[in-house]
């Protein structure tokens, strides 16, 4: 599995990556001692196979984000499956690292980019702390970085479900270029081109902090979201994303520490960082989000006269080429006290609506009875809702089972 998968010998001698293979653990794996030349691991690029993970766990998965795509895999291609295991992962020692180029980063998957692409990816859980430092951050180049995945750009059926990533991520960036930056603890962009296509997200969710900070040279564009970074129709035939019976609830943050806010947009959000269509299109792109909650305490996002700029306990949404693209949120909640706005934030307790941008507010005691979740429809066959009652340290949100 390490040869085959990893691409490199124990002694930093590539090898013969049979990508198309299937695979079934037997057993944990540790990858600690198994690093490559670069002393990180490069995962394979165009993975077609089934590997099953028999509920094992692999361990020290070395992530450097020096390169391009990053993940224990960096690409998939039409026919993969990825199903039923762990991963604990980090950055070299748990600290940033340099950024010199475009960076793909996801801690399960960097990208996919394949138009033919029938994918399917379900029962897996990431967790971890990772950061990348962008101080190096060239001019039109960006980071697209994801706590499980980082972009998903085309496609013809990609599903993912039940799915966690239990991942801290901190991310430096200085580009002023008008490249947004985009950042999810669990996806960090869908970036739709190409043909028709549709990608399902369903019963996954992302527990950690996320905290997105700049150096002088400003922001140019960011998006940041608990679940996904942003949700942009770049081009091409349409199709449809659907996010269902999710939820995020990790603090997410975006500071500006001193730089010009460049006019690319901002968007930051509880569940989703931003939806927006920024060119006319030459098919209709849907997106849904429904039966999903956004739980976390915070969604900050600097002060900004941007038209393009939207900061929601929910679902930022930016108004440009509505005419190609529709959102649609049905039954959703959000955490009634979350603060929004520029740091230390003012709580939001606006009502909401379960079709609206901000949710339907609940407060943390109704968060904390499990009528609420299973008013979304979510079945206690499928969540575990017993930690609701617990408080402190032993609180969670649902799980599941």
């Amino acid at each position: 599995f390490y040869e085959k998968l990893g691409g490199t010998a124990l002694d930093g001698t590539p090898l013969l990556v049979d990508t198309t293979a299937n695979y079934s653990l037997a057993a944990n794996i540790d990858l600690s001692t198994y690093t490559g030349a670069s002393g990180a691991w490069q995962g394979p690029s165009g993975y077609s196979g089934h590997l099953f993970g028999n509920g094992y766990t692999i361990t020290g998965l070395v992530l450097d984000g020096a390169h391009q795509k990053v993940g224990l895999f960096t690409s998939l291609e039409d026919g993969a499956t990825l199903e039923n295991f762990t991963v604990q992962a980090s950055t070299p020692n748990n600290q940033p690292v340099e950024l010199t180029q475009q960076v793909w980063f996801g801690g399960i998957l960097a990208m996919v980019a394949d138009p033919a692409a029938h994918i399917t990816i379900k029962d897996i859980t990431i967790e971890g702390n990772l950061a990348l430092n962008g101080e190096q951050q060239p001019p039109n180049r960006t980071i697209i970085y994801g706590g499980f995945l980082g972009e998903v750009q085309q496609f013809s059926e990609v599903t993912i479900e039940n799915c966690v990533s239990k991942v801290n991520i901190t991310a430096v960036t200085a580009s002023d270029s008008g490249i947004p930056n985009t950042v999810g603890g669990f996806m960090g962009r869908l970036w739709k081109t190409g043909t028709s296509g549709t990608v399902t997200l369903k019963r996954c969710y992302a527990i950690g902090d996320i905290a997105v900070s700049t150096t002088n040279g400003g922001i140019g564009g960011a998006h940041v979201g608990g679940l996904v970074g942003d949700l942009t129709y770049g081009a091409g035939e349409g199709g449809t994303v659907e996010i269902n019976e999710c939820y995020a609830s990790g603090k997410v943050s975006l500071i500006n520490n001193g730089g010009d806010i460049a006019d690319a947009g901002l968007g930051v959000g509880g569940l989703v960082g931003l939806v927006w269509c920024w060119q006319t299109q030459t098919g209709m792109l849907n997106v849904i989000i429904q039966n999903s909650a956004a739980v976390g305490l915070q969604a900050l996002m600097p002060a900004s006269t941007n038209a393009h700029a939207d900061n929601q306990r929910l679902v930022g949404v930016s108004s440009l080429n509505t005419s190609y693209f529709t959102v649609t949120l049905t039954n959703n909640i959000a955490r009634s006290g979350m603060l929004l706005g520029a740091s230390p934030g003012t709580a939001n307790t606006a009502a909401g609506a379960a079709d609206s941008k901000a949710g339907l507010a609940k407060t943390e005691a109704l968060l904390k009875t499990s009528s609420t979740w299973t008013s979304l429809g979510w079945s206690a066959a499928i969540w575990d809702f017993d930690g609701l009652t617990k408080s402190g340290s032993a609180f969670y949100w649902p799980r599941l089972k």
